[in-house]
């Protein structure tokens, strides 16, 4: 019973406190691993979240993690 309240602790700190961002890349983002790119440059921030292809060729990213990290990621 107390892991399972540590873990549902843990999740609802994180809803309320991690800032969360939506980006929309546009350019030559896909075909060129800028997925897996993203996903490495997030993992060493702490950041968390998913990435999809729109059919237009954009990239939509959902990404959560503390400020600075989060600034350091937009600016990459």
């Amino acid at each position: 019973m107390k892991i399972l309240i540590g873990h549902l602790f843990s999740y609802l700190f994180h809803l309320v406190v991690m800032p969360a961002r939506r980006m929309i890349v546009r350019g030559q983002v896909q075909g060129v691993f800028f997925r897996m790119t993203a996903k490495q440059e997030a993992d060493q921030r702490g950041i968390t979240g998913w990435a999809r292809n729109w059919e237009d060729g954009s990239l939509e990213i959902h990404a959560e993690g503390e400020d600075q990290a989060m600034e350091g990621f937009i600016a990459w």
